[in-house]
């Protein structure tokens, strides 16, 4: 059985401790290190000490706060996903770092059992996006003026695409339920991330919310 490699980035010693004891537990997961501050985390990716297939991010942090460490590991290790955990609940920023690349985005009052699930999520699928967060967004792009995705160099089949993918369905799963290849859904999720301009999978969701493809 594959594993799945995760670092945790937090300043909070007793906290990081908790979240490997947690992590740990977890069949097919384990930790490969952890970190008070993100420098170090940047050093050892670069060195090759550190090849995690996920981060965990705290975003305040004397130093490298958790905005530049996931701008950083975007830009040169975007093999890397993020989950950023912190308890800032603000939609602006929420949205700004789905946008420079995060796969999800927690409370630091989440359950562990949802932790787990947005690691397997992230691992699995790409991204994950609770109610809340989802809610948040869809709050904050309401009163947005928004564009018809059709209109918007998107075609019919792409929307249908994303609408799948928004509801966490693999590409083997959307393809079987559209009846085409996977590669043919591999091509229109290219498309998709191109057309919309977005970094990753959680990126897609974002738009799909922004411009009320999906809703809560």
């Amino acid at each position: 059985m594959e594993k799945v490699g995760i670092v945790i980035v937090d300043d909070q010693n007793i906290f990081r401790q908790i979240l490997g004891l947690a992590i740990a537990n977890v069949e097919g997961l384990y930790v490969v290190n952890s970190y008070a501050n993100g420098q170090n985390f940047l050093n050892d990716l670069a060195n090759g000490t550190a090849r995690p297939d996920i981060a965990i991010l705290d975003i305040d942090m004397p130093g490298i706060d958790g905005v530049k460490l996931n701008a950083a590991i975007q830009r040169d290790h975007p093999d890397v996903r993020t989950i950023m955990l912190s308890q800032h609940r603000e939609p602006q920023l929420i949205a700004s770092l789905i946008r420079a690349g995060a796969a999800a985005y927690l409370d630091k009052d989440c359950t562990q059992e949802e932790l787990i699930t947005a690691i397997q999520s992230v691992h699995t699928t790409g991204y994950y996006m609770n109610a809340y967060v989802f809610g948040t967004l869809q709050k904050k792009f309401s009163n947005s003026n928004r564009s018809n995705p059709v209109l918007n160099n998107l075609t019919e089949r792409e929307v249908e695409v994303l609408r799948l993918l928004c509801l966490e369905k693999t590409n083997a799963e959307i393809a079987e339920e559209l009846f085409v290849s996977t590669k043919t859904i591999d091509f229109h999720r290219a498309n998709l991330l191109l057309k919309t301009e977005s970094k990753n999978l959680a990126g897609l969701v974002l738009y799909a919310i922004k411009n009320d493809i999906v809703q809560v």
